[in-house]
């Protein structure tokens, strides 16, 4: 079993991939829409968060 500060990283790490989702997904929306510029903001800052949400995972020896 996972100790109480182990739940509270996969909780964190929880938190943090959700939104990189939702901001990838609103990316994608956007170049849907047709809106490129907002796409590549949207996909930039998903990118962005993924790698910070994969470094929290690795830094803190979370499996996937």
């Amino acid at each position: 079993m996972a100790s109480p500060s182990q739940s509270a990283k996969v909780n964190e790490a929880r938190k943090r991939g959700a939104v990189a989702a939702v901001v990838v997904v609103g990316g994608v929306a956007a170049a849907v829409a047709g809106a490129p510029v907002t796409a590549a903001v949207g996909l930039g800052a998903g990118a962005l968060l993924g790698y910070k949400w994969l470094r929290f995972r690795i830094e803190n020896g979370l499996r996937f």
